[in-house]
């Protein structure tokens, strides 16, 4: 046995030049405790934006190199596709020679680095962990579905003789009452894995104890549970070096404007919104009215991915010693920037969200310490509102009281997330189908697949279809819609990419049943959109 995991982090730390976090490691010291005892368990770690929590993966990476060790490679699961590129190439840059050659590989749509999980490194989204585990491998999911055949075994070795990493993992479980497709069917792959001694850590910057809870209750009658959570005080030498004083200066009923005054005094801005449509419109105002129209970048999930390098490029390139952005600049963003972004602002002005996004946003602010400024403005009603699942309204009404409260005072996260009252509980008979799935060797993927094509898709309540630019169906066009904003896009060009590559008329109606499905049933790599939408 094998299973320093402290030891790993200590090592990993000195390796790659990096201050040893001290919480991290007694939270690790903890856990190998029980997991040396049991041959199974699992981590919660709830710490601070900027404490250092991805070197825990790398740490485990390290790990699966050494001989005798009890994982093969590590898994990184983030919630997003728009974050595992920025998350990857943070891991390339920080390990630097400690990275094997040909070892990192981002698996996810569009992006087959390692599509049944054989590297040592994996940095991948929960629809496709998911799916691979639930014996419905991502990358085969139209050929099991029109041809009934998939190797759904080799994906689900490679999990099982993993260490897995779920990343921000609050995303996974939306803030709106009632049961949540998503967070049932991460909670029932957490279970299985645990169940089967698969090392689990579960790290995010602001864990309701509610969800801890919930995840506790599943998980223990199968697997010990340590839930570390980051008090105040608890690292007093890493709070000295990173102190930080956000100042709440109120509501901005022009945030544009609001914007361009902070940046004429070289401070750098961070703009959040809530949905692609208020960003791009805050965006295009912005470049209407600034003197430093270069100084300007949009981010956001809708971005094709020659588009999406460009940006994060440029990003790069305004970035200072601490990956703090020069002063001047101003970048407009969706809730992308909440998660995985290394990158840190003078100030934040933000559309008000749910409790844990507003503190996930304040953390892009002085992120290495000093001061900050917090502005935000109400939220907007807009088109794609309904199509990009808006946030409850009720978790941001509350959020306005408290943010009204703290004006004139500092940023208090606790207080703001004191006032959150979301509920969690996960839908009992998806999680039981899973369950039987996962443990039968008599279920396969014709079974997933029977499931998938009942809910269209498992994960979530509508899935992913790619979209390419009416000039480019490559790779470098490519857009991840959820099922309703396709809808919208193919009833605008009538017009798909089939597996070959080829542009061919979509005779269906769009607004029909499951589109993602009648897609696949059709051989449809993804579908096209205007170059103007």
């Amino acid at each position: 046995m094998n299973s320093r995991f402290s030891q790993l982090y200590t090592q990993t730390c000195g390796l790659v030049g990096y201050k040893e976090r001290k919480f991290i490691r007694q939270a690790l010291e903890r856990f190998e405790e029980q997991y040396t005892r049991d041959k199974k368990g699992v981590l919660i770690l709830s710490a601070p934006t900027g404490y250092g929590k991805s070197m825990i993966t790398y740490a485990l990476y390290l790990g699966s190199l050494r001989a005798g060790a009890d994982w093969c490679r590590v898994i990184h699961v983030l919630p997003m596709t728009s974050i595992i590129q920025d998350f990857a190439e943070n891991a390339r840059r920080k390990l630097g020679g400690n990275l094997r050659a040909g070892d990192l590989a981002e698996q996810h749509h569009g992006a087959p680095g390692s599509p049944y999980f054989a590297k040592r490194f994996i940095v991948t989204t929960l629809d496709t962990f998911t799916l691979n585990l639930f014996k419905l491998p991502a990358v085969e999911v139209t050929k099991q579905l029109r041809y009934n055949t998939s190797h759904f075994e080799l994906p689900r070795a490679m999990i099982y003789s993993s260490a897995v990493v779920f990343d921000e993992f609050h995303l996974f479980a939306p803030t709106e009452t009632g049961e949540s497709r998503m967070l049932t069917v991460a909670v029932s792959a957490i279970k299985a894995l645990a169940e089967a001694g698969t090392p689990i850590i579960i790290i995010t910057a602001t864990m309701d104890n509610k969800l801890a809870e919930l995840l506790k209750q599943k998980i223990s009658p199968v697997a010990s549970v340590v839930y570390a959570q980051y008090i105040p005080g608890e690292d007093q030498e890493w709070e000295r070096a990173n102190r930080k004083e956000i100042s709440v200066i109120g509501q901005t009923q022009t945030p544009e404007k609001t914007a361009l005054e902070l940046a004429a005094q070289n401070k750098s801005v961070l703009i959040v919104a809530n949905t692609v449509h208020t960003a791009i419109q805050l965006f295009q105002s912005l470049r209407t009215n600034s003197t430093a129209p270069d100084n300007l970048l949009l981010l956001h999930a809708k971005l094709n991915r020659n588009d999406r390098n460009t940006a994060m490029e440029k990003l790069n390139q305004t970035k200072e010693d601490g990956n703090k952005i020069k002063g001047g600049n101003i970048v407009v963003s969706t809730q992308l920037v909440e998660a995985g972004v290394d990158v840190s602002f003078d100030a934040l002005i933000t559309e008000v969200a749910p409790a844990q996004n507003i503190v996930q946003r304040a953390g892009r602010v002085a992120r290495m310490g000093g001061h900050g400024e917090l502005y935000y403005f109400a939220p907007k009603n807009s088109e794609d509102a309904y199509e990009e699942g808006i946030y409850d309204p009720q978790q941001t009404a509350a959020c306005i009281i408290t943010l009204e409260k703290l004006i004139d005072n500092y940023f208090d996260p606790q207080k703001l997330l004191g006032v959150q009252s979301s509920t969690y509980s996960v839908d009992p008979l998806l999680e039981r189908i899973l369950a039987e799935i996962e443990a039968n060797p008599v279920f396969t993927a014709e079974d997933t697949a029977r499931v998938y094509q009942t809910l269209c898709g498992i994960l979530r309540e509508s899935n992913i279809v790619m979209a390419y630019s009416e000039s480019d169906f490559t790779a470098k066009s490519e857009v991840p819609l959820n099922d309703k904003q396709a809808r919208r896009v193919i009833s605008q060009t009538l017009r798909y990419v089939d597996g070959e590559g080829r542009m061919r008329d979509f005779t269906g109606n769009p607004w029909g049943d499951c589109l993602s499905l009648k897609l696949q049933h059709i051989g449809a790599k993804g579908v096209i959109y205007p170059e103007k939408w």
